[in-house]
């Protein structure tokens, strides 16, 4: 998937977007969706120093 996240990346550049820490790509098959339909699920994980200073 490392292609994938690759590209996520060049396009936010091209955009002019950034990101707050890596880019992932996960994909996963579900029954529900048509053939040739994606759905598309974002979210931010804190990173391992943020939740050490949340906890202090």
């Amino acid at each position: 998937m490392g292609h994938l996240a690759a590209q996520v990346r060049r396009h936010a550049a091209e955009q002019g977007y950034t990101f707050a820490g890596p880019v992932a790509v996960h994909l996963a098959r579900t029954d529900d969706a048509d053939v040739g339909r994606f759905r598309v699920r974002s979210r931010i994980v804190p990173s391992e120093v943020s939740r050490a200073v949340n906890t202090l």
